[in-house]
């Protein structure tokens, strides 16, 4: 995990930055993320966000001796889920056309800007892969046999994934597609990826396919 505390740590500054040089509008905030727009009803704009990654970045990084080599063993499993994440907008804009499907919700294109959008991306990576799915795995293991607490963690963690997005300012209209897709994809697929590879490989391919999605899509 003292990976993805530096990635953490990493995708924290460009959100720094990206937040002092911008100022989002109206429409920025009404298209953004219904987690993203829960933090900022409390008026201290995505800082909240930056400290909680930071913090938890900090936490898993504690202790960590061996960073320089771990990085380097990640290298390439990095460049690998960088190279999904690429691939997979690419093909649904190869299928779908130039618009982005429906099934998407507004926030994960290029509406809210990029300093929400990633933000979004590191709130959520922050939450349920850094926090939440490792206290279920935990909490699990202790009750279950190994395989089933585990694949009671992705699910749950998934459906905790859906689920708070369906909270605060933005949740007063409920859509099924977008609560399936984020419960399938974002949610209980790529917890699966964070337990069988690492939690470096879905925070890497969950910022690069959206990123991707901002690009290529009207």
């Amino acid at each position: 995990m003292s990976v993805a505390g530096a990635l953490l740590l990493a995708l924290t500054l460009p959100i720094t930055i990206a937040n002092l040089a911008t100022t989002p509008t109206r429409a920025n905030i009404e298209a953004a993320d219904p987690f993203v727009r829960l933090i900022l009803a409390f008026g201290a704009g995505i800082w909240p966000i930056a400290i909680l990654a930071a913090a938890t970045g900090v936490y898993w990084l504690r202790g960590s001796k061996r960073l320089p080599k771990l990085v380097v063993t990640w290298t390439q499993p990095l460049a690998i889920a960088a190279a999904i994440g690429v691939v997979l907008p690419l093909l649904l804009r190869l299928i779908g056309g130039s618009n982005l499907p429906t099934f998407f919700s507004a926030d994960q294109s290029a509406r809210p800007g990029m300093p929400f959008g990633l933000a979004a991306v590191l709130l959520d990576e922050t939450v349920v892969r850094m926090l939440v799915l490792p206290a279920l795995l935990v909490f699990l293991r202790r009750r279950m046999t190994t395989t089933p607490a585990t694949a009671a963690a992705v699910v749950l963690s998934g459906m905790v994934f859906a689920l708070l997005h369906e909270v605060g300012p933005a949740a007063h209209v409920f859509h099924g597609d977008h609560f399936l897709l984020r419960f399938f994809l974002p949610g209980c697929a790529l917890s699966a990826a964070a337990v069988l590879f690492g939690v470096p490989i879905a925070l890497t391919g969950h910022l690069v396919a959206y990123v991707m999605l901002c690009l290529i899509f009207a």
